[in-house]
C-alpha cells in the first residue's frame, strides 16, 4: 500500500498478451473510494509479454523506504528467464 491508500498486485496470467503457454500477466492498481462506503477502481497498469518486457509475473509488488515499488517475472525477457521491473512515479513500469 502507498502512502495514498493504493494497493498494487500482479496477476501471472490474463491480459491481452495471455496464452495456454504461459505468456501475459498484469500489474494493477486498487485506488480506495473517495467517499465513505463507495468502489474501489481498479486499474491495469502494464501488461506483460509484448517483446522483451518479461511476463508471468508471479510475485507481488514491493516497496521500498521511498515509496518505490518494484517487482519480478518468472518468463520472457530478453533471454527469456525473467524481467525485474519498477513502477516509475507516473504508474508505468519499467523492465
Amino acid at each position: 500500500m502507498d502512502t495514498a491508500g493504493n494497493l498494487y498486485g500482479t496477476t501471472a496470467y490474463g491480459g491481452p498478451f495471455s496464452s495456454s503457454v504461459g505468456q501475459g500477466g498484469i500489474v494493477f492498481e486498487v485506488t480506495p473510494p473517495t467517499t465513505r462506503g463507495g468502489n474501489w477502481t481498479e486499474s491495469t497498469l502494464w501488461n506483460f509479454g509484448n517483446g522483451t518486457d518479461g511476463s508471468t509475473p508471479n510475485a507481488g509488488v514491493i516497496m521500498d523506504t521511498r515509496g518505490k515499488r518494484y517487482g519480478t517475472t518468472i518468463n520472457g525477457g530478453a533471454n527469456r528467464a525473467g524481467v525485474e521491473f519498477k513502477i516509475a512515479n507516473s504508474g508505468t513500469p519499467t523492465p
